[in-house]
């Protein structure tokens, strides 16, 4: 990657990190709700039976009320651990087996591990930015865009509104989402 889109990407996290500033959690968490109501009307969603989502930071779209419900609800929920430079899936099984892990402090699961990635209906993926082309900012890690090509299913990005920009940097290796959810849209490709 060239040191100039480099540069833009980071200017892009710069100003989301600005933005995120000026909410509280509380906010945060209201306008994760609203966000949340809108997923809960996507057909795919609704009839989705295996659904790769991610236990999400103090400063994303607040996953966690969330995944607790569709579990309730039966279906077969997974979460995205980090081994080495590589995401790993694991099932979601409970709060008790839910354990901190670095590099981000995020709490991944201890469940059984999941791969038969072609089985998988929805992916929830959070980001950074995302644009009105459905491409997607991430942390920078990669672990997102080396993961996602393994998969043929809907990928939907979860956004705040502050998160959404009207064209972002990306590079070759970026993937794009089948959909956006943000607190007051939608936005997805025209079948």
């Amino acid at each position: 990657m060239s040191l100039l889109l480099n540069e833009e990407k980071k200017y892009f996290r710069n100003i989301v990190k600005q933005r995120k500033s000026e909410y509280t959690p509380e906010e945060l968490r209201k306008k994760s709700n609203d966000i949340f109501q809108w997923i809960n009307n996507i057909k795919e969603v609704q009839e989705a039976k295996i659904i790769l989502a991610y236990w999400s930071l103090d400063d994303e779209v607040y996953t966690h009320d969330w995944i607790l419900q569709q579990h309730r609800l039966g279906k077969t929920i997974l979460l995205p651990s980090v081994e080495k430079d590589h995401l790993i899936l694991k099932h979601f099984e409970g709060l008790e087996k839910m354990v901190e892990q670095p590099p981000f402090g995020i709490k991944e699961s201890v469940g059984r591990a999941f791969d038969s990635y072609h089985n998988i209906h929805i992916v929830l993926v959070p980001g950074i930015a995302f644009d009105y082309n459905l491409n997607r900012l991430g942390r920078g890690k990669g672990y997102y865009d080396r993961f996602l090509p393994n998969v043929s299913c809907i990928k939907i990005g979860l956004a705040f509104d502050f998160q959404l920009f009207n064209c972002l940097p990306v590079s070759k290796n970026d993937i794009k989402m089948d959909m956006v959810v943000c607190e007051s849209q939608i936005l997805s490709i025209s079948k």
